[in-house]
């Protein structure tokens, strides 16, 4: 398991992602990637000015969270809490 994982998302979500975490939305699972370029470009297509929050994988672990191998950088969790989420790339 990686140590840290990536959700790309757009300046517009990051508030309530920063105070609820992210949520699977419209689909089952929230969707992380273990590489960072993957998680940028990913915000690209939702946003100009993307946002990359970084997750730490032990920390989600001990939230009781389980992280599921979906691909080949793709990893899927049913919630990702704002304590484990930190702000890695904002662009404005």
């Amino acid at each position: 398991m990686p140590p840290k994982l990536y959700h790309g998302t757009s300046p517009e979500a990051l508030k309530s992602i920063l105070r609820e975490g992210l949520k699977p939305m419209k689909r089952l699972k929230v969707h992380l990637t273990s590489s960072l370029e993957d998680a940028y470009h990913n915000a690209l297509r939702k946003t100009n000015f993307p946002v990359v929050l970084e997750i730490d994988t032990k920390s989600l672990m001990k939230e009781g969270i389980k992280v599921y191998k979906a691909g080949k950088n793709v990893y899927v969790v049913d919630y990702v809490p704002p304590q484990v989420i930190k702000v890695i790339k904002h662009k404005v």
